[in-house]
Parts: C-alpha cells; sequence; structure tokens
C-alpha cells in the first residue's frame, strides 16, 4: 500500500545517492593526489640518493629541492582541502540519511496506523455480523 511519503522518500533517497556519488569523486582525486605526493617524494629520495654533490650539482640539487618542496606543499594544501571538503560531505551524507530514516519511519507508521483501522473496521463488521446472527 502505497502512501504520499512513497514518491518525498524516493526523492531523498535519490539526493542520497546524488551525495555518496559526489564524495566518492572526491575520494578518487584525493587518492590520485596522495599518489603523487607518494610518486614525488619518492623521486626525491631516489634523486638524492644517486646525487654526486660538486659545486655546480650543489647549485642545481638545491633548485631541485626546493622545487620538490614546493610541489609538495601545494599537493598537501589540495590534499588538505579535499580532506575538508569530504568532511562536509559526510555530515551532508549523514544528516540526508537521518532524513531518509524519518521518512521511512513515517511511512511504516503511517502503514500501522492504516492497517489498525482496517482492522478495526474489519472486526466492527464481524461483531455487527455476530449480533445479527445472534437476533435471528
Amino acid at each position: 500500500m502505497k502512501t504520499r511519503f512513497d514518491s518525498i522518500l524516493k526523492i531523498e533517497k535519490n539526493k542520497l545517492d546524488e551525495y555518496i556519488n559526489d564524495i566518492n569523486i572526491v575520494k578518487v582525486e584525493l587518492n590520485n593526489l596522495e599518489h603523487q605526493k607518494t610518486k614525488v617524494e619518492y623521486d626525491y629520495k631516489m634523486n638524492t640518493n644517486s646525487s654526486m654533490l660538486d659545486n655546480f650539482s650543489i647549485m642545481q640539487f638545491q633548485n631541485y629541492s626546493n622545487f620538490v618542496k614546493n610541489q609538495l606543499s601545494n599537493l598537501q594544501e589540495k590534499i588538505d582541502q579535499l580532506n575538508k571538503i569530504i568532511e562536509e560531505k559526510q555530515g551532508i551524507i549523514a544528516e540526508q540519511f537521518a532524513n531518509v530514516k524519518k521518512i521511512e519511519i513515517i511511512i511504516k507508521n503511517k502503514k500501522l496506523e492504516i492497517k489498525k483501522k482496517a482492522d478495526k473496521k474489519e472486526q466492527n463488521m464481524l461483531d455487527e455480523i455476530k449480533n445479527i446472527k445472534k437476533l435471528n
């Protein structure tokens, strides 16, 4: 049996699915950035271990080192931003999930109420039939 809340529930579930898809996209982006950061760190470590340090290479290495530090700093900044976005979206998802559960409870209670009314009506009809049989 359908209630007027079924369509509202469907809309709210669709919103929840959209929010979950959005957060999954952000998590993929975050994963890619973390992978990039790990790669830059690994490359830096490999290059520092293999460097032969004469005067010219010291200057080049210092420039490279500064470049890598900036790159890592930028990546970490983006990672922090995405983590903040994920945290906000998780809050939205929690609220939306609560909304869905509230509507599901309303629907369940409404269906129980309708069933109780139907059962009471049926019982009243059965009582009336019994009374009619007693009179006959």
